[in-house]
């Protein structure tokens, strides 16, 4: 093509890297024809001897692909936010009030995110039933919103239900935005299994009734997880209403100087499972709301 890898759609930035970087002047003659293709939609199957540069033709227009939805995902999600944002200013001038505390009161959405998540974990619409099929990997993913320490400490109990709704394996809890996916298996993931273990730090540790029996949980059980981010940071579980063990479960040492960035997310990891989630309310089981827990969701950007 005349105009060279400029005149093939890509990005400026992708004709500056190969082009500098690479050094490659032009394109060949497969790159030249697929990549106008492959960036506008189409499936394309090429075929071309060894040495024609058929990985960069598909390559290259996949790099840039994957960079427009992410754009289009990080502005959404922009859009929703002050959204969210106008809408609670207008709530508030409606009912007569003002800023709380000179901070807008920002509701966040709760769901599964389809971007934090393991290859193999499906979620559906809603946001709240997660699935995975395979029967030998763990697989995970992190709720789009978490709970982090407040300043006052004056709302800082927080928590969800999980519905496991089949025979497979699942593990539940909080992770921050840097934890892996595989629950409980590094330092920022704490975890309670279908096997009656809690996890964190990859240490499996047997969770039992004061008699010493294990709680494990199966198709049918609703697990509540909760957090406190007080002062005296701790995470516990119930099972169907009545609180696991003997209360808490993991004591929470909240790393780094600025202790109220530490932000924990709803996390679960699943080995041939489907769970249902419910960040809202009302819950199954009325004993984590009884016990000053409230749901999740309703954090704020203030509250929470």
């Amino acid at each position: 093509m005349a105009g060279g890898w400029a005149s093939l759609g890509l990005l400026d930035e992708l004709v500056a890297a190969v082009e500098d970087d690479f050094e490659w002047t032009l394109p060949t003659a497969v790159q030249d024809e697929c990549i106008p293709l492959i960036l506008g939609g189409g499936d394309v199957l090429a075929s071309s001897e060894t040495g024609s540069g058929k990985t960069a033709a598909f390559a290259i227009p996949i790099l840039q692909l994957c960079h427009e939805n992410k754009s289009a995902e990080i502005k959404h999600a922009a859009a929703s936010l002050a959204s969210s944002r106008n809408q609670a200013k207008a709530s508030d001038k409606g009912n007569g009030g003002g800023d709380i505390g000179g901070n807008d009161r920002i509701v966040i959405k709760y769901e599964m995110s389809l971007s934090d998540r393991d290859k193999l974990i499906s979620i559906d619409p809603s946001g709240c039933l997660v699935q995975c099929r395979d029967i030998k990997q763990w697989s995970g993913c992190r709720c789009t919103a978490g709970v982090t320490r407040h300043g006052d400490g004056s709302i800082s109990k927080f928590c969800y239900e999980c519905e496991i709704m089949d025979e497979g394996i699942v593990r539940v809890g909080f992770a921050t935005a840097d934890a892996s996916l595989d629950l409980g298996t590094d330092e920022f993931g704490y975890g309670y299994g279908g096997t009656g273990v809690k996890v964190h730090r990859n240490k499996f540790v047997s969770y039992t009734t004061a008699d010493g029996e294990k709680v494990s949980f199966t198709k049918g059980d609703v697990i509540g997880c909760m957090v406190d981010m007080g002062d005296e940071g701790s995470m516990s579980f119930c099972k169907n209403g009545q609180l696991v063990g003997k209360g808490e479960a993991f004591n929470l040492r909240f790393p780094g100087k600025k202790e109220e960035a530490f932000c924990l997310y709803p996390a679960i990891s699943l080995k041939n499972a489907q769970c249902k989630l419910n960040f809202c309310g009302p819950f199954r089981y009325p004993f984590m709301e009884e016990d000053g827990y409230r749901p999740i969701a309703s954090a704020t950007l203030q509250t929470g």
